[in-house]
């Protein structure tokens, strides 16, 4: 399911339609962080110290996350007016802070601390999906302010932010 709903939010926004799977229409878990070889015919081993080990898993419900930071966001972008642009400031500032959040908590192996030639290539894909997956909602999030001449909405106190969300969009664009 979750792999349906991520992929959905893709493809929606390629395509430029609302998405068919919203998270707030389903009571589906999200998938335990847990590795294959803590599986026994038992359940899931519980013994074993979970932090600081690095789990495949761990990027799928990362990716989860993010893509309902985007659903967010595309919901929003839709429902807000067009006329006018200080919404899209405020919904750009928010989503934003949330990227920054999500990307805050990931480990160092997925969040690019960690060099992705030192990776194994399972953790080195999941890196490399991740941070393109992070570049993609920035842009996403950000685009509005480039669409539109906010400079008359936006006060002189708050035109430094506006900017700085510009250079981020502009920054997710090149990297």
């Amino acid at each position: 399911f979750w792999c349906a709903f991520t992929l959905d939010k893709y493809l929606s926004i390629a395509m430029g339609r609302l998405p068919f799977l919203r998270a707030e229409d389903t009571i589906q878990a999200l998938p335990m962080v847990i590795d294959d070889e803590d599986i026994t015919l038992h359940g899931v081993q519980s013994h074993k110290p979970t932090y600081g080990r690095d789990c495949l898993l761990t990027a799928t419900v990362a990716h989860i996350e993010i893509g309902r930071i985007l659903a967010r966001a595309s919901q929003e972008q839709n429902t807000l007016p067009t006329t006018t642009g200080r919404p899209h400031v405020e919904a750009a500032v928010r989503s934003s802070q949330e990227i920054r959040e999500w990307h805050s908590k990931l480990t160092p192996v997925l969040s690019g601390i960690v060099h992705p030639e030192s990776l194994i290539p399972c953790f080195r894909r999941q890196q490399s999906i991740l941070t393109l997956a992070r570049l993609h909602t920035t842009m996403f999030v950000t685009r509005p302010l480039l669409l539109r001449d906010l400079s008359s909405v936006v006060p002189e106190t708050e035109g430094q932010q506006y900017r700085d969300h510009l250079r981020s969009c502009i920054q997710a664009a090149r990297d």
